[in-house]
């Protein structure tokens, strides 16, 4: 008999390590992208929050722990 807990990815407020688990990424991955803005309010939030964040910052780079901004071209 499984106990394990029932995950509804759009409500169920998740915790560094937790959400880390369950996006199959460390919890240092979830406070890199804390530490670009990524909003987890009481240190809490929903795997929809995380994929959501992370599909409006598809230049997100773990490694350098910035936002990649493209580079702005001028118009001629």
């Amino acid at each position: 008999m499984n106990h394990a807990p029932t995950i509804d990815p759009a409500v169920t407020l998740l915790n560094c390590g937790q959400l880390g688990a369950a996006l199959n990424v460390t919890k240092s991955f979830i406070t890199a992208m804390r530490h670009c803005g990524f909003p987890m309010p009481g240190n809490r939030a929903t795997v929809a929050d995380a994929l959501a964040w992370l599909k409006a910052h598809p230049t997100f780079a773990n490694s350098k722990r910035t936002v990649q901004k493209p580079a702005l071209t001028t118009a001629q």
